[in-house]
């Protein structure tokens, strides 16, 4: 039994409009049979499910809309409304053998078996089953995983360096913000930096120090917020907690110091969440946007941001 790949499964199928893995996936997320309970998620699966015919989905579609609030059953409708089946991927989905190396959180593997990713990165759920990160941390990858399930690439462009990827994992996609930005504004960079040396989600804050990067590049925005290894592909964020770009690199202070004479501290940059829409726009990726709302305390947004942004993993 593997429920992480029986989950991965249901999604292809259900993403490609089977009406039984619909059903399926609905008690799934649902009940949390094998995944972390996610009603939200169980009932946008049974809303397809069920305007199919399918009884069993139907029953537990009313169950679920007593136990949301009137937010969440509005998203996950408009979720069901705008939804469209994908096509069939043209690669393969990893073996049963590769979602165990990819999978460390596996009871049933011993040490001797579970092999290091070769390199890790961050990234964040654009729409349901999607993920963005940065190209280069999925570069020549042999497989990946995403928060440990397994996952494909599904489009990449060097230029821009952004990643998108399919895997069967939950969350609340992040919703990209309409406004423009302004200098001195409030952001934070949330991640998984340095594994090696921290367990787990980290968030930093900082400022929007500049609308452009090196050379006046304006594919990218530059911020103070710190950034290490392992924070590349991650969002972010103003004080809405509404994505404006895409943490891509920090300056070589080392470098920079040859130049200079003096060291720089906390001159990271970020693609453009422009460039971002261009890269979904030009693959049919159906995110969601929004203007900035009332500005929230950082605690808030860095828990908003535990629920979109992601672990990427990479074994070359």
């Amino acid at each position: 039994r593997d429920d992480q790949q029986s989950t991965f499964w249901y999604l292809k199928a259900a993403n490609q409009g089977n009406t039984y893995a619909q059903s399926v996936l609905a008690g799934v997320f649902g009940l949390g049979l094998g995944v972390t309970k996610d009603l939200q998620q169980g009932y946008f699966w049974s809303l397809l499910a069920s305007a199919k015919g399918d009884k069993n989905a139907t029953t537990l579609r009313d169950k679920l809309e007593e136990m949301l609030t009137p937010q969440q059953k509005a998203s996950a409708q408009a979720q069901a409304r705008n939804w469209k089946p994908m096509p069939a991927s043209g690669s393969s989905p990893p073996s049963s053998r590769d979602s165990e190396s990819a999978s460390p959180a596996n009871p049933h593997l011993n040490r001797q078996t579970r092999v290091s990713p070769t390199s890790t990165g961050s990234g964040f759920i654009v729409a349901r089953g999607l993920i963005v990160t940065n190209h280069h941390v999925v570069n020549n990858c042999s497989r990946m995983s995403v928060n440990g399930t397994p996952a494909e690439q599904r489009a990449s462009d060097a230029r821009s360096d952004l990643a998108l990827l399919g895997a069967a994992i939950s969350g609340n996609p992040v919703s990209l913000r309409n406004q423009r930005v302004a200098l001195g504004e409030t952001v934070s960079v949330a991640g998984y930096p340095l594994r090696s040396l921290l367990s787990g989600f980290n968030v930093t804050t900082g400022n929007l120090s500049s609308m452009s990067g090196i050379g006046g590049n304006t594919q990218l925005i530059q911020i103070t917020a710190p950034v290490q290894p392992g924070n590349s592909g991650g969002p972010v964020l103003d004080s809405a907690g509404n994505l404006i770009g895409v943490v891509v690199s920090k300056l070589d202070a080392i470098k920079a110091a040859k130049v200079t004479g003096d060291i720089a501290q906390n001159v990271n940059f970020a693609i453009n969440a422009n460039v971002l829409r261009s890269f979904l726009d030009a693959n049919n990726v159906a995110y969601t946007s929004s203007n900035a709302e009332r500005v929230l305390p950082t605690t808030a947004v860095a828990e908003r941001a535990k629920f979109f942004t992601v672990l990427v993993e990479c074994w070359q």
